[in-house]
């Protein structure tokens, strides 16, 4: 008897405190680890508790106010690892402490993609040249860190069935050979889904390639490590106590002149944002994220204006594509709603290069967004 009254207080204790915690504590209004706002406390109504919402409200502001969540998510995580499971929701954790996202192949919403993007390339001027830079995630390149038995499907697979039906207005651009070349080279975050400048040298190389172009040596390049400290977004999506922490390094072309001019008018002279250093987002500090517009003009020779169409892993290429063209015009589909057919006649575009990486091609459903 004394020991199951000894069980009752301590549980009875242990729900106490974390009530207690979870009530007093003071309360985030956005989540660093998730990248989200947090649910606000829900406000009463005769209406909201008759038709349920104030409920389902409720359920998530306590959810998302949990006393110690990150901490308790966190040791859920190391506990599931412990017992071996490597797989956790839609990353593997690897005994390091990096990280690699999964892959599986959607083929509807890509045939869907590649039809809105075949249309696109149609429909613009026989002059206008079209390229499609496919940037191969971390699991496409190191198949062999997948955990065993874990279900993976094979990105070359589905880089190899793109090429087949990708129109032949559109010149693809694939850097997976190049990658797989230097695979020994930290060309992908341990424990974010992006790829580094590293990396990202690769896809631009390969592109100036395709152009016939001579791109410049990766020694030309000024090299600088801005922050040691980045877990990035696959960490969030299952943290772990031995996560691993990435060092951002930053190439520089010694000489380059760039203007940027954001959508809301704000001007720049960099590329970069160091303030971004001081979130936990640290991939922000190429273009302070992901942004509807971009304008760059820099002192690369000819006369080209680019239009890039892209995703984020494209943010960290911008550095190396000011050097190959002076005016660049740069859209992000999920965010721009303007009518691209008067864009391109009015910003005089010449060249359309679309850049992105597989899993997005396989997953978004913005790319209808080119034809409207």
């Amino acid at each position: 008897m004394r020991k199951d009254t000894l069980t009752l207080f301590v549980f009875g204790s242990f729900l106490a405190l974390f009530s207690l915690g979870t009530l007093l504590c003071p309360k985030r209004t956005f989540s660093q680890m998730e990248n989200r706002p947090l649910a606000t406390m829900p406000t009463v109504s005769v209406s909201s508790i008759a038709d349920g919402s104030f409920a389902t409200q409720s359920e998530s502001y306590l959810s998302d106010h949990a006393f110690a969540k990150d901490a308790l998510v966190t040791l859920k995580n190391d506990v599931a690892f412990a017992v071996g499971q490597r797989q956790l929701g839609e990353v593997y954790v690897l005994p390091n402490g990096s990280y690699l996202s999964s892959y599986h192949e959607n083929r509807a919403q890509l045939d869907r993609n590649i039809a809105q993007i075949n249309t696109f390339a149609e429909r613009l001027p026989d002059s206008m040249p079209v390229s499609l830079l496919t940037i191969p995630n971390a699991v496409g390149i190191y198949p062999e860190r997948v955990p065993a038995m874990a279900d993976s499907d094979d990105q070359s697979e589905t880089l190899s069935y793109l090429s087949d039906q990708l129109s032949s207005r559109i010149t693809l651009v694939n850097p997976y050979d190049r990658l797989v070349s230097c695979k020994d080279q930290p060309l992908y975050y341990k424990t974010d889904h992006h790829w580094t400048m590293r990396g990202a040298y690769e896809g631009y190389a390969s592109l100036l390639q395709s152009l016939h172009r001579e791109p410049l040596p990766l020694s030309a390049f000024g090299v600088s490590i801005v922050s040691h400290t980045f877990q990035g977004s696959l960490y969030s999506k299952a943290p772990v106590s031995f996560a691993a922490h990435d060092d951002i390094a930053v190439y520089q072309a010694p000489g380059q002149s760039v203007q940027v001019t954001y959508d809301n008018g704000t001007v720049s002279s960099s590329l970069l944002q160091p303030k971004a250093l001081q979130q936990k987002d640290q991939y922000t500090v190429f273009t302070g994220g992901n942004q509807a517009e971009l304008q760059i003009s820099s002192n690369a020779e000819g006369d080209d204006h680019v239009l890039i169409l892209k995703d984020s892993y494209t943010n960290c290429m911008l550095p190396y594509l000011a050097t190959a063209f002076s005016k660049i015009s740069v859209l992000d589909l999920r965010y721009f709603r303007g009518d691209l057919t008067s864009y391109l006649q009015q910003h005089g575009i010449t060249r359309v290069i679309l850049c992105y990486n597989i899993d997005f091609l396989n997953t978004d459903d913005h790319f209808l967004y080119l034809n409207q």
